[in-house]
């Protein structure tokens, strides 16, 4: 439970802070105070110190499609898995991950230049018609760890320009990302 208020703002949590936030997450009680430039985490007796970044947050619906052309369903922990080994041969510098998205599921690949490539198959419902997009797998396996529930959905515009959303199946959070470049 919350005690107090929580001001409501909007800002930018550095990467680097929100991953030392989320290492030191568990069953403790966590207890923060907000400031408008910095804030301070306790969590049992570790602390954690840090300020914001000094930028406006983007506004997301700028980028956003106003409907999606394709919806993709799957189960998490099969898309985590398969993910993740797909990400043992993306080490191209950007940890590109090539998603086919077909009418028999998702077909992820992957590859380096000493191990060679991996192509891997994953359950998936696609409600509107086959295209390929390729991900950084490193920010997409970070919001599939985040998300809870059983299902995830991803939701792609009509090209690849167009930004991806994931979310869980409770819909309470989004992840939106930026594809890469495509190759032919």
């Amino acid at each position: 439970p919350c005690e107090g208020t929580v001001p409501k703002m909007r800002t930018i949590l550095p990467r680097s802070s929100a991953e030392k936030l989320a290492k030191m997450l568990g069953a403790d009680p966590v207890r923060m105070t907000i400031g408008d430039r910095a804030c301070a985490v306790e969590i049992g007796t570790a602390r954690l110190f840090f300020r914001f970044a000094e930028s406006e947050f983007p506004d997301y619906r700028q980028v956003m499609p106003a409907t999606f052309a394709r919806v993709v369903v799957g189960d998490r922990d099969a898309w985590i898995d398969a993910f993740n080994r797909a990400s043992t041969f993306a080490k191209d510098g950007a940890n590109t991950v090539r998603v086919a998205v077909t009418n028999d599921g998702l077909e992820l690949t992957s590859r380096t230049a000493d191990q060679g490539d991996a192509m891997i198959p994953v359950e998936a419902e696609l409600r509107g018609e086959p295209m390929v997009v390729s991900v950084n797998v490193v920010y997409l396996l970070a919001a599939l760890n985040a998300m809870t529930g059983d299902l995830v959905h991803m939701r792609l515009g009509k090209d690849i320009t167009a930004p991806i959303v994931f979310t869980d199946e409770v819909g309470v959070a989004m992840w939106v990302f930026m594809p890469h470049a495509r190759e032919n």
